[in-house]
């Protein structure tokens, strides 16, 4: 389907080396979707209201240094404006869990848990646990990308829908929306609802090594016509 956010437009030029900047295209235009700016040809159309275009080259220059996971410590973090990037390195065939909780002003706003388990076959199975939303982990289908240094990328969005997504070096895992139907708790909206703007990685968290997040904010391109660009494909 075609990508109609921001963000996740950013995300996949950020993940594309030969990408410098992109345009996304609103979805009342037909040509709504993602475009890649290869080459610097494309022409300037400031007079274009329909399109949002970012220089990911200036992007790269300014994703933040990761920092090292600190547990049982709050940090502030936007998540619904800045994804967080996580980085986990662990040992072939280990158990590992990531657990991180968000907060609202200091208020708890819901969290996220992903855990790798391996059985006496050394079959490994990834599941996933919604704070205040889940009543048991749920399993992660997607097959996880083999490696033992990997990159998460958590993104929650608001609206139109509570929806959280996590990707995996590149391969989106798990992207659910929350709802009366898919949370087994009848209060989930109470704490999801909140704002986010404060990250903690818990004491249970066994991979989380370091985390980072992408600005987007001044790095902003103009607008470019299509013609010259390569739309990306989904």
């Amino acid at each position: 389907s075609d990508i109609t956010d921001e963000r996740e437009c950013v995300q996949r030029c950020l993940e594309d080396s030969r990408c410098i900047a992109v345009t996304l295209v609103l979805p009342e235009d037909y040509r709504r979707g993602c475009y890649f700016k290869n080459s610097r040809t494309w022409t300037v159309r400031d007079d274009q209201t329909n399109m949002v275009s970012v220089n990911v080259d200036c992007l790269r220059d300014r994703i933040n240094s990761w920092k090292p996971v600190t547990r049982s410590t709050h940090f502030d973090h936007d998540l619904e404006n800045k994804p967080l990037l996580i980085k986990t390195d662990t040992e072939v065939y280990s158990d590992w869990t990531v657990d991180l909780w968000s907060f609202s002003g200091g208020a708890y706003a819901g969290g996220l848990v992903l855990r790798l388990y391996n059985d006496s076959t050394f079959h490994s199975t990834l599941s996933y646990w919604l704070y205040s939303c889940s009543k048991k982990f749920r399993l992660i289908t997607t097959p996880l990308p083999v490696s033992t240094d990997r990159v998460w990328r958590v993104t929650l969005h608001k609206s139109p829908e509570i929806r959280l997504k996590v990707n995996c070096n590149g391969e989106e895992i798990l992207d659910v929306v929350l709802s009366d139907g898919t949370c087994d708790w009848s209060y989930w909206r109470n704490f999801w609802a909140r704002d986010v703007n404060e990250i903690y990685f818990s004491s249970l968290d066994t991979a989380s090594k370091s985390y980072s997040w992408n600005q987007i904010n001044g790095c902003s391109s103009g607008k470019y016509i299509l013609t010259n660009g390569a739309r990306e494909e989904t």
